[in-house]
């Protein structure tokens, strides 16, 4: 019963860490539009 709610903790871990990289990811895309905008107009 423990080792379960171990493996669910991991996943929640893991679940976060994916998010964050999701996050960074659109934000350096976000800035480099933002960067072509600028470039453009």
């Amino acid at each position: 019963m423990q080792s379960r709610k171990t493996k669910r903790k991991e996943k929640t871990l893991s679940n976060i860490n994916d998010t964050t990289k999701l996050v960074i990811a659109v934000t350096s895309l976000v800035k480099a539009i933002i960067k072509l905008l600028k470039v453009f107009f």
